[in-house]
């Protein structure tokens, strides 16, 4: 069972000084509505690698704003 205090002490341990997340972060719906400002705000964070999970590649590259984070 997941309790609230072990998630937040996880997630504090992701955090640099900078107040940046670290380590590697799996967006899922990546060129969704959302997903779209999450790997746009994580391309600007030099602390942490984001993977995107999409379905339909031709769907990504089709994108224009997903020209600026290759």
């Amino acid at each position: 069972m997941l309790d609230a205090a072990s998630t937040r002490v996880e997630l504090k341990s992701r955090v640099n000084k900078k107040g940046q997340l670290t380590g590697r972060i799996l967006v899922s719906g990546a060129t969704g509505f959302l997903g779209r400002y999450i790997l746009t705000s994580l391309h600007k964070n030099e602390a942490c690698e984001s993977l995107a999970l999409v379905r339909n590649m031709a769907n990504w590259h089709g994108q224009e704003w997903t020209k600026q984070l290759d």
